[in-house]
């Protein structure tokens, strides 16, 4: 899958890429289930993570993500998109930059159509501490 970090299917993003929340023990339990993030539809919102080398380390910017493509490639569910809200942190990017991502970056669903540029309790377009999820991730094992 072209990952968030490709210039070649995302030119704006060279400076960022998105959060794994899968592959983090200590996100992953906190997550929809994967046949929810699997079967998002167009206008539905994900909610991902960018994160970027100029940040420190373990922080990242929650934004907000409306789905205008659903695909596959190599049996794996893709996503195109654009943000639904301009990222504080990360630059180059705003809200309506497309953004390319897969079921793993999801971290919430809201499937509920909302006014562009508005957030919900989860807190879109804000910053995200990663260091308590991995500090405590270590110590829960995987149900």
């Amino acid at each position: 899958m072209g990952d968030a970090s490709d210039p070649q299917s995302n030119p704006l993003s060279w400076a960022w890429k998105l959060f794994d929340h899968e592959a983090n023990e200590g996100t992953r339990d906190t997550l929809p289930p994967r046949s929810e993030r699997e079967a998002l539809g167009l206008g539905d919102f994900a909610h991902v993570t960018l994160v970027s080398p100029s940040m420190a380390q373990g922080l990242g910017e929650n934004v907000w993500v409306r789905v205008l493509k659903r695909g596959q490639l190599g049996g794996l569910v893709t996503y195109s998109g654009e943000l639904d809200t301009t990222p504080k942190l990360v630059s180059g990017l705003k809200a309506g930059s497309a953004i390319t991502f897969g079921p793993e970056h999801v971290k919430e669903i809201e499937s509920t159509i909302r006014k562009p540029g508005t957030t919900s309790s989860g807190g879109g377009g804000g910053v995200l501490l990663l260091l308590a999820a991995l500090a405590f991730g270590g110590r829960k094992g995987r149900r």
